[in-house]
C-alpha cells in the first residue's frame, strides 16, 4: 500500500519548445518513492521515441528511487533521453517482399516437371528422394499451395536517431511520388501503384516495416522491382481472361505462344 507525498513538477526547455508537467509521488512500506507519469505526459515523452516502464496497472510512466529527489533525477534523465535524439541518417530505401507458393521437381536434364514419377531414367524414377525437389519461399503445410508470386514494395524516407546513451531508433516515412507531365523515375513508378497491400498481407498489420527486407533505393535497384511488377502484370494481360473457355480453346487452337516468353 502506497500513500500519496507530494508532486514533483517537472520543467524541461529545448529548441522552441517545453515539456512541463505535475506528477503525484507515494511512498510505499518500504520506503520507496514511486510514481506514474499522467497519461499525457507519458505518451508526449514517447512520441520521441523511448518506451517507459509501466505500473502494474500497465500504465506507462513508472519511475521508483529510495529518495525523493532520486526519483526527480530518474525522470528528468528520462526527459532529457526523450529530446536528445539526432538525426544521423535519412535516406531512401525500398522495403520489399517477394512471396512464391508452388511445388515441383527438376528432372535431370534440367526439364520442370510436376513430380518426381515424371523422371525419364526409370532408375531415378524408383527414387523416392532422387528427384531435384524444388518449393516457394512461403509454402504453407496446412492450406496447400496453389502455385501463385506475389511482390510488395514501397519506397520509404528511413530516418535513423541517435540518443545520447547510444540507442538508435528509425522512423520510416512513406514517399511521395513526384510526378511530372505523367511520368517519373522509377522509384516514383513504385509508389505510384495502387492498392500495393492486400487483406491477408503482413503489411496490412500496423504496418510494422521492422523485420521486412529492404535494400537502397537506388535507381538500378527500383527499376529492378518495376521489371518485377511489369511481368506480373504481363502475366495478367495474358491469363486473365482464361477463366472464359472460348478464350482458352482460341489459345489453343492457335497454339499461341505465351508473352511472356518473349
Amino acid at each position: 500500500m502506497a500513500t500519496k507525498l507530494t508532486d514533483l513538477h517537472i520543467v524541461k526547455l529545448f529548441d522552441d519548445d517545453r515539456i512541463v508537467f505535475d506528477t503525484p509521488v507515494s511512498v510505499t512500506k518500504d520506503g520507496m518513492f514511486t510514481t506514474t507519469l499522467p497519461k499525457q505526459a507519458a505518451d508526449l515523452l514517447e512520441s520521441y521515441g523511448p518506451k517507459l516502464d509501466v505500473n502494474r496497472a500497465g500504465r506507462a510512466g513508472f519511475f521508483s528511487a529510495d529518495t525523493l529527489e532520486g526519483l526527480r533525477r530518474e525522470i528528468e534523465k528520462a526527459v532529457n533521453e526523450a529530446i536528445s535524439k539526432e538525426l544521423v541518417e535519412d535516406k531512401l530505401v525500398i522495403k520489399y517482399s517477394v512471396t512464391t507458393k508452388c511445388s515441383y521437381a527438376i528432372d535431370t536434364d534440367g526439364e520442370i516437371i510436376p513430380n518426381g514419377c515424371w523422371r525419364k531414367d526409370p532408375v531415378e524414377r524408383g527414387k523416392e528422394y532422387g528427384t531435384d525437389w524444388r518449393e516457394g519461399n512461403a509454402n504453407s503445410r496446412t492450406y496447400g499451395n496453389l502455385p501463385s508470386v506475389s511482390v510488395f514494395a514501397r519506397v520509404f524516407h528511413k530516418k535513423t536517431y541517435a540518443y545520447r546513451s547510444g540507442r538508435t531508433i528509425q522512423k520510416l516515412e512513406i514517399y511521395r511520388p513526384k510526378i511530372k507531365d505523367g511520368r517519373g523515375s522509377s522509384i516514383d513508378w513504385i509508389n505510384s501503384l495502387c492498392n500495393i497491400s492486400s487483406s491477408d498481407s503482413i503489411f496490412d498489420h500496423k504496418e510494422d516495416y521492422t523485420h521486412t527486407p529492404e535494400v537502397d533505393a537506388t535507381e538500378e535497384n527500383a527499376a529492378m522491382f518495376v521489371r518485377l511488377f511489369k511481368l506480373i502484370f504481363q502475366c495478367n494481360e495474358l491469363f486473365k481472361n482464361l477463366n472464359i473457355p472460348e478464350f482458352f480453346l482460341e489459345m489453343v487452337a492457335k497454339n499461341m505462344p505465351l508473352a511472356i516468353e518473349k
